[in-house]
């Protein structure tokens, strides 16, 4: 099979007129919450101008995995439970779920193994950053559930060069990573970032795309890299899918955060095996939400 040099896969992913793009509503929020002086009712209308979004917030918001006590029932109140930033990281991992769909029919990547295994990463990545007492888990949620989107945008536009790399985990009995790393000069890393740019995402995330394979201290912010990369090793470890079907026994890099905070995620990571299957409690329901709410969706 004929393979693109990097630059032309760049050059080809830069002239692609359908690139999946994200609702208006996303980019409104983001640049609303540049400004300091936001209040919640701006902030609430401005959701509300999307009722798609309006519906899925609320969904998501009342559903079992995010634990709010008692019903919420307009955007308002969500903002002032939630806080504008787990505001803002919803209406993004829904705008981005909803952007990013594929038919998977024929091919040897299965769509539904994907968002399985990135949805387990986000809530991975944010029980990590909760105990570990650093970040916004929200954050971590969302830099988790986008950290592959690379893959999804090789299997909409370069779907034979994903055939073949998939063929090769199979093969070899590699990760998907190492399988690129001898396929093809442009990985998905690096396709995410394009992607998360064109959508004008916070480059701190735009860099946790990036490296979630190879964290360094030079990203943006080592410390939200750190976390999803080690909820990424983690999932893969603990949860074998199509998708993933090798138990990698990789160990994470932890050197780019601080020694105190290394400390703290290295027995994170040692105990994993221990406090996992409880993590997998939430999984599902973050599944049951994500996944078969766009299936219903999908089919209605």
């Amino acid at each position: 099979m004929y393979i693109l040099s990097s630059d032309d896969m760049i050059k080809k992913i830069s002239e692609i007129k359908d690139l999946p793009t994200l609702p208006v509503i996303t980019f409104e929020v983001n640049k609303m919450l540049a400004n300091d002086r936001i209040t919640v009712d701006r902030l609430s209308q401005t959701i509300e101008k999307d009722q798609v979004i309006v519906s899925k917030l609320l969904k998501l918001v009342n559903s079992s995995f995010f634990g709010v006590r008692s019903r919420v029932s307009s955007v308002q109140e969500a903002v002032v439970r939630l806080g504008f930033n787990s505001v803002r990281n919803v209406v993004l991992s829904v705008s981005v779920f909803e952007s990013l769909t594929i038919d998977d029919a024929g091919m040897d990547f299965n769509i539904q193994d994907f968002w399985t295994h990135s949805v387990a990463v986000a809530i991975t990545s944010r029980y990590l950053s909760e105990k570990a007492r650093m970040q916004d888990p929200d954050d971590c949620f969302v830099g988790g559930l986008l950290h592959d989107i690379g893959l999804i945008i090789m299997a909409r536009y370069f779907p034979d060069i994903l055939s073949a790399i998939m063929h090769k985990v199979m093969e070899k009995r590699i990760s998907i990573y190492q399988a690129e790393h001898e396929t093809i000069p442009l990985r998905h890393n690096k396709i995410a970032e394009i992607m998360a740019k064109r959508w004008q995402l916070p480059p701190a995330l735009c860099d946790t795309l990036k490296y979630h394979h190879t964290p360094n201290k030079y990203a943006v912010n080592p410390e939200l890299l750190t976390l999803i990369h080690l909820g990424d090793i983690i999932v893969r470890r603990n949860f074998p899918s199509s998708f993933n079907p090798v138990r990698e026994k990789v160990d994470p890099v932890l050197s780019s955060v601080a020694p105190s905070l290394e400390k703290k995620l290295d027995h994170l990571f040692q105990t994993s095996v221990n406090w996992f299957p409880d993590v997998m409690d939430v999984i599902r329901d973050a599944c049951e939400f994500f996944i078969h709410t766009k299936e219903h969706d999908h089919h209605e």
